[in-house]
């Protein structure tokens, strides 16, 4: 659960998302299951290790969670199962402090990667930071963190 002075993307591999969600069959209740679409596209955790040159890799409290960064500020989180296959990967993203090297750097490794990146309101993004920086500044807890309040 993102903090609230970050803002939470849910990243998946683009041809598994193009393949599985034409139904949107993994969104229930404002909710996005990413683990069929990992298991569906079937990628190693280390298809994530060259993140440790933009956010640096720290012990997790789970044997089965990869994190890259600090969890209470930008971070990716990589969670896998007993054979280190991809289960879900989230990108958390701390507008509390300058953000713009980790998130253009991220980007430009998620598209070298083929990946896609779905929004807090559960639509695809594309990969660019003027659009992705539009995204956050435009939520509403970014209203509140700087704001206080959240204007309707």
């Amino acid at each position: 659960m993102p903090s609230e002075h970050q803002y939470e993307f849910h990243v998946i591999e683009r041809q598994s998302f193009e393949d599985l969600a034409v139904a949107n069959q993994f969104i229930e209740e404002k909710y996005f299951n990413a683990e069929p679409f990992w298991i569906y596209s079937y990628k190693h955790k280390s298809l994530f290790a060259e993140v440790d040159k933009i956010l640096k890799k720290r012990r997790s409290w789970d044997q089965q969670r990869d994190l890259y960064g600090d969890q209470e500020s930008s971070c990716l989180e990589v969670c896998f199962d007993d054979d280190n296959y991809i289960d879900s990967v989230k990108l958390r993203i701390d507008f509390g402090v300058s953000y713009v090297e980790v998130l253009f750097e991220l980007l430009w490794l998620f598209r070298t990667k083929d990946l896609v990146i779905i929004d807090e309101n559960l639509r695809r993004q594309p990969l660019n930071f003027e659009i992705i920086d539009r995204v956050i500044q435009s939520s509403k807890r970014w209203e509140k963190y700087f704001w206080g309040e959240v204007k309707e």
